[in-house]
């Protein structure tokens, strides 16, 4: 996954995470990155097809996660990245969920994960 990518940093959303009853109550705010290829040549049509509408793009995200209920930042991570390979013509997605807050003193917890469309 080289080459020159797009990096949607810092998409804040509140969802439902986590294994507490505290986590289940009410929202949180959880910050997502989502890299995914750029296109690199227009094809012999002189155009840019397939590409990646990123607006529409962060928006499927926002609005799937706003109603996730996931108990693991893991399973979020999986459906996040399932859900833009599914959704759009991109070969691999690299997602990275932060939940700020999660640990006193800590910026943020972080979790990581590349998948590549089948």
């Amino acid at each position: 996954m080289e080459g020159d990518h797009f990096l949607i940093k810092g998409l804040e959303v509140r969802c439902i995470l986590g294994v507490y009853n505290r986590e289940r109550e009410k929202p949180q705010p959880v910050r997502i990155d989502l890299g995914f290829p750029a296109v690199n040549e227009r094809s012999e049509e002189g155009t840019y097809e397939p590409f990646v509408d990123y607006a529409k793009l962060a928006s499927v995200v926002k609005t799937y996660v706003k109603r996730s209920k996931c108990f693991l930042m893991e399973d979020l991570a999986e459906e996040i990245a399932h859900l833009c390979l599914s959704k759009f013509p991109l070969e691999w997605v690299k997602v990275r969920l932060s939940k700020p807050f999660a640990i006193f003193g800590a910026d943020n917890v972080s979790l990581e994960i590349q998948r590549k469309a089948k």
